[in-house]
């Protein structure tokens, strides 16, 4: 029986066939030289364009496609993720704005004892276009007001979990799109996980996609998040390394 590979990445993509057969030889090729096993899903969300098509084309080892019919990142995300079989299991943005070298550095983190570990763009050193960056730290500020998590970057494209821990809650999230992160980061501060933060610096490889519309409908899905969540989570005490948010696990 072959053994279980170490990690699991989901590539979440959709219409990514611009990008998609330069990223997934460079991360594949990244995780090829950590030296262990792991595997490496594209989530193909619903796509028009041939992407996941492009990537079975590729015929890389250790590489396959989910396909969902229905677009919605968190809803490819819930569906990839809830096939992995790695120890350890998260995602990348397919677009690598945030650089592949950002999963070694969250791997490192779970395996000194974190429950999940998150890329947290530095805003100092931002290349994001300016109206990105406003959007952003509104979304930030109403994430805090509501939940007080301590994390300071719920919504930057790469995250890894203990698997374990990610299978309690994956029944739970019901965001299918962009929110995703967010809730799920929501669940495992409210069950009292440790959620070590990684400074990363995100390179914009396009503009956005995100707009006002998306900013307002994931505040609704926010307060619709908190009045289930009630009541309001204790902030975690810091401990450990700065940028760090931890407690025991409860299982």
């Amino acid at each position: 029986m072959p053994s279980l590979p170490t990690l699991s990445v989901v590539l979440p993509a959709r219409n990514e066939a611009s990008v998609i057969g330069r990223t997934v030889p460079r991360v594949a090729s990244y995780l090829d030289g950590l030296g262990l096993d792991y595997e490496l899903i594209v989530g193909d969300s619903g796509s028009t364009d041939g992407t996941g098509e492009i990537v079975r084309d590729l015929g890389l080892a250790h590489v396959r496609v989910v396909r969902d019919e229905l677009p919605g990142k968190g809803r490819i995300l819930t569906r990839c993720l809830s096939q992995a079989k790695g120890r350890y299991v998260g995602f990348l943005d397919a677009d690598l704005e945030i650089p592949e070298d950002t999963l070694g550095a969250l791997l490192g983190r779970l395996q000194g004892g974190a429950d999940a570990a998150v890329a947290m763009k530095d805003e100092t050193v931002s290349r994001r276009p300016l109206h990105r960056r406003v959007m952003s730290r509104f979304l930030k500020l109403v994430l805090q007001g509501l939940f007080r998590t301590g994390v300071s970057d719920h919504q930057a494209g790469c995250k890894l979990f203990r698997a374990e821990v990610l299978r309690q809650i994956l029944p739970l999230v019901r965001s299918k799109g962009w929110m995703w992160d967010s809730e799920v980061l929501v669940y495992v501060h409210t069950r009292r996980g440790r959620i070590a933060q990684v400074p990363v610096v995100a390179v914009p490889t396009r503009p956005s996609r995100v707009g006002p519309g998306n900013v307002l409908r994931s505040v609704a899905e926010l307060v619709g998040l908190r009045l289930r969540t009630l009541p309001l989570p204790r902030t975690l005490p810091r401990r450990g390394r700065p940028g760090s948010v931890v407690a025991p696990w409860v299982r």
